[in-house]
């Protein structure tokens, strides 16, 4: 599984572990929901990668 490194500030890491603490889930788990739930809506599942090359 790759792995990203996400820094973040002092305010967002305090509300995500307080959050993490409230539902009884590990932070990477609420960072992987949120993000998958981003990840939806903007559609980003369609996504493709096409060539722009004519003889493919």
């Amino acid at each position: 599984m790759p792995r990203i490194t996400l820094a973040l500030g002092d305010r967002e890491h305090l509300a995500l572990k307080l959050l993490s603490l409230r539902r009884n889930k590990r932070v990477l788990a609420l960072m992987q929901e949120a993000l998958a739930q981003y990840l939806e809506r903007e559609g980003a599942y369609l996504l493709t990668i096409q060539s722009n090359d004519p003889d493919d």
